[in-house]
């Protein structure tokens, strides 16, 4: 694993980066800039200081970053969840960015796939 400090950024492997940390707006454009062509959002809406996931995917198709919502929280990590990810890296254009708040179920649930 290589890790960008900068931007908070853990490689897992060529394909599959997670941010470490919530995503804000104004990086987007950073990201744009280091490549990521998919992002996957792992934080819901609905938890206490997330942004908008649609405020984030208007963003990122400005920038021609495709984008994926697929949250969960501890309760909601289950096969199923694990599927929907398969998919998504199946389809997506690589690299791909998981993010959540501080980037720990991003990172649980890519592993669970990439190792």
């Amino acid at each position: 694993m290589i890790q960008n400090t900068q931007l908070s950024i853990l490689k897992l492997n060529s394909d599959i980066s997670v941010f470490q940390k919530q995503l804000f707006i104004n990086e987007i454009e950073d990201l744009s800039d280091l490549g990521y062509k998919t992002i996957l959002c792992n934080r819901p809406d609905n938890e206490e200081g997330a942004i908008p996931s649609s405020d984030l995917e208007r963003e990122c198709s400005k920038f021609k970053i495709d984008f994926f919502y697929l949250p969960f929280d501890s309760q909601s990590f289950n096969q199923t969840l694990i599927n929907k990810c398969v998919e998504i890296i199946a389809t997506c254009r690589k690299p791909l960015l998981g993010y959540c708040r501080t980037g720990t179920r991003s990172k649980i649930l890519l592993q669970s796939i990439t190792i």
